[in-house]
């Protein structure tokens, strides 16, 4: 037998490995890290996928360490480790759409709409539709096209369970377009819903690396008395 299959032929001894996205890490009894050939498989999948696995896998790992490099600010380590995770699971959504995120923050606009189209045609129904949205927005913010980003932004801060940020990226968005109207309609907003919010809170969640796209956020911010 070979990985537990019949073998019609006199075979050498074969043992075999896993080192796939769902090959499960784990300790053995001597202390010793291993990983596979255990797998998650496709159901439920590595825990992130949050169908129920949950034991640690490669993805896991991956996609773990490029969220805390984003968190301490290192968005070269961020993105590398994310691109890992999104090459062994090109088709987890969450995975692309963080890829996409940390390569709008990094000042690759063209890159980033990539990774964001993808993440929304492999999840269309994603709760979290409303920030994939809006940080396509961004991303053409960093490219320069600000009609198509006020477009792409509306529809961010229209989407159910979108915050505040999200709205403040649609009145930062319209107002770069020149639509003032309806950058003033969102700022009223804002406003109305935390008089005290400040724009530091935006750029802590937000820590773009393109210090042309800072200013010109800032900008935007400034005219609309954000």
């Amino acid at each position: 037998e070979a990985a537990g299959r019949p073998v019609g032929r006199p075979p050498r001894d074969v043992q075999t490995i896993g080192a796939g996205g769902g090959s499960i890490a784990y300790l053995d009894g001597s202390g010793v890290r291993k990983v596979g050939p255990r797998s998650a498989g496709a159901g439920p999948g590595p825990a992130c996928y949050g169908r129920g696995g949950e034991e640690p896998t490669v993805t896991d790992a991956n996609l773990v360490l490029g969220r805390a490099h984003w968190i301490e600010g290192d968005l070269s380590a961020s993105l590398a480790w994310l691109e890992r995770a999104t090459q062994i699971s090109p088709h987890y959504a969450h995975g692309v759409y963080l890829r996409g995120m940390s390569e709008t923050l990094s000042g690759r606009g063209a890159a980033a709409g990539d990774s964001l189209d993808l993440a929304m045609q492999l999840s269309p129904l994603d709760p979290l539709r409303y920030a994939m949205l809006a940080t396509r927005a961004l991303s053409y913010i960093v490219r320069e096209e600000y009609g198509t980003a006020s477009e792409w932004a509306q529809k961010g801060a229209e989407a159910p369970n979108a915050h505040l940020h999200i709205r403040v990226i649609a009145a930062v968005a319209h107002e770069l377009a020149g639509n003032k109207a309806a950058a003033d309609r969102w700022a009223s907003e804002i406003r109305r819903r935390d008089r005290e919010y400040r724009r530091e809170t935006f750029f802590d969640a937000f820590p773009f690396r393109d210090d042309r796209t800072r200013a010109t956020i800032r900008g935007a911010m400034d005219r609309l008395e954000l």
